[in-house]
């Protein structure tokens, strides 16, 4: 888990639909306030049925596009941003014949917008934690990179004092499908210093 207690008193699910992180974080931190927000009208429907299923008390939905409305000022924000999905490639192989250069590519423009829009909502001390469930570098390290070079208010914090180190490669969270049983994804945590 790569959220810090001492950040858990507000905390923005970015991306948020259908609801499970969100509602996993409910449960984990039962005294904070959570907002989960999507752009679409019927994704914020299947977070509500996620949270009522679950009997979570502690999330509010909000209907906002991250990569440009206003937002709470929060402690932290989960990002799990719209992404070519090529680390369920395993699960799911026609997806490989879906994904084109020109897709990722644009996909790395909306992520890095919704990252430059989110780092405006956070506050001092507190921590981005930007996801995808892709392989793709372009998506990962690279988006990261251009942020970290545009902010130099941001630092990213080694995943390795969160996880098992074997899933860890140049302090992000980098799993290749099919390691360990799980699907291919990538995680970083960034830290607002000022």
């Amino acid at each position: 888990n790569l959220i810090d207690k001492k950040n858990t008193k507000l905390i923005i699910d970015g991306c948020s639909a259908p609801g499970g992180k969100g509602s996993h974080i409910a449960k984990e931190f039962p005294d904070s306030i959570i907002y989960s927000i999507d752009s679409n009208a019927n994704r914020i429907k299947s977070i509500h049925e996620t949270i009522n299923r679950l009997n979570i008390t502690n999330i509010t939905t909000m209907e906002l596009d991250m990569t440009k409305d206003a937002l709470p000022m929060a402690n932290t924000i989960l990002l799990d941003v719209p992404c070519s999905g090529t680390g369920s490639i395993q699960r799911r192989p026609d997806a490989k014949w879906n994904k084109s250069l020109s897709l990722i590519k644009q996909l790395s423009i909306i992520q890095l917008r919704i990252l430059d829009n989110a780092k405006k909502y956070l506050k001092k001390g507190g921590n981005i934690i930007y996801s995808t469930c892709s392989i793709e570098k372009e998506e990962n390290f690279d988006v990261i990179d251009k942020f970290l070079n545009n902010n130099s208010n941001y630092i990213l914090d080694n995943a390795a004092n969160h996880v098992d180190i074997r899933i860890v490669n140049n302090n992000c969270i980098d799993v290749n499908p099919g390691f360990y049983n799980l699907d291919g994804a990538f995680a970083a945590k960034l830290t607002k210093i000022e």
